[in-house]
């Protein structure tokens, strides 16, 4: 066996870091839908609109969306598909794998607007599994750190 020790080099002070802030979102059964709810309530980025996601600060943001079903048709039927859309334009977009039951992890960055709204598929909430683990919706915005 042989095992290659090397160091990494210092990091580059001219070098802009990135830092960011995370929100994550469950997936609650409401009226026989699917409704996305901020686990933490205090957010001065993302604001819940009556259409989806109101963005209120511009950046890039990094998207990232799971859905499970409980149950789902292994054999035959229409498989269900989800989406992120922004102005129409589909950010993420994937569908419900009949094997697996789960879209699997959609993920994108995206450099958004103030005042963007993000619409998420709306999904009928019977046969979603609602476990943060297996649906969530995860938005992380980045921010470029000032140069020191």
């Amino acid at each position: 066996m042989c095992f290659l020790l090397f160091q990494l080099p210092p990091p580059d002070r001219n070098y802009a870091l990135i830092k960011g802030q995370m929100f994550t979102y469950k997936a609650r059964k409401e009226n026989g839908k699917i409704k996305w709810i901020a686990r933490h309530s205090t957010n001065e980025l993302i604001e819940e609109d009556t259409k989806g996601l109101k963005i209120k600060e511009a950046g890039h943001y990094f998207l990232n969306l799971q859905v499970t079903q409980k149950t789902c048709n292994r054999t035959r039927g229409p498989e269900l598909t989800v989406s992120i859309k922004y102005n129409d334009r589909k950010l993420l977009l994937g569908k419900i794998n009949r094997q697996t039951c789960s879209t699997g992890l959609l993920a994108k960055v995206e450099a958004l607007a103030r005042g963007a709204i993000l619409e998420i598929t709306e999904i009928a909430s019977e046969d979603i599994d609602d476990s943060e683990a297996l649906t969530h919706l995860d938005i992380i915005m980045l921010q470029p750190r000032a140069m020191a």
